[in-house]
């Protein structure tokens, strides 16, 4: 499982996905950054990476052919799926966990989606966190580029965010701060 934790603004998977909110104060000094990603990780870690059910879809076009990016409208689960090595039409696909919020020193998932409309570059949806709900944009930046940014967190005090992608173990996530040695 390979995960990161976002505590800025924008942070970029290359070539994949791009997580976007207001801007956090840093973690608390009197608790170990360790051990709060450590049990962010562990929660994530626990959750399927295989969505079932309808999804909402932002298209892009690229020189390798068609990519999406998918918004799951029960989980909060988020895709990007495009042509595999060999050509095919969205045959290969990177899935997140539902990002994690820490508020209060607690984790909460992002949860189902609530509504949706289409905006110029993507759509705009609200998404269900705790007893209210918050406003989240998927859209294409760049080629093959999807940005999923929370606009509104309706008054929520965030502290800070996660997420979480399953692969093999010889697969790497540029941006994710693994080692190579």
């Amino acid at each position: 499982m390979n995960r990161l934790l976002v505590t800025r603004s924008a942070v970029c998977f290359w070539a994949a996905l791009i997580v976007s909110a207001a801007a956090f104060p840093p973690a608390r000094a009197a608790e170990p950054e360790g051990a709060s990603q450590a049990d962010a990780f562990s929660r994530a870690a626990g959750q399927v990476l295989s969505p079932q059910g309808a999804y909402l879809t932002v298209t892009n076009f690229t020189a390798a052919g068609l990519v999406e990016a998918r918004i799951y409208r029960n989980s909060g689960h988020l895709s990007l799926v495009g042509p595999d090595l060999a050509g095919n039409a969205l045959a290969n696909a990177v899935t997140f966990s539902p990002p994690l919020v820490r508020i209060g020193g607690q984790w909460h998932n992002l949860g189902p989606i609530v509504s949706s409309r289409t905006i110029g570059d993507g759509l705009e949806a609200v998404q269900q966190l705790l007893t209210t709900n918050v406003v989240v944009r998927l859209t294409f930046v760049a080629e093959g580029v999807m940005r999923y940014e929370v606009v509104n967190w309706s008054g929520l005090p965030v502290e800070e965010i996660a997420v979480a992608a399953a692969s093999d173990a010889g697969e790497h996530f540029y941006g994710f701060g693994e080692k190579f040695n």
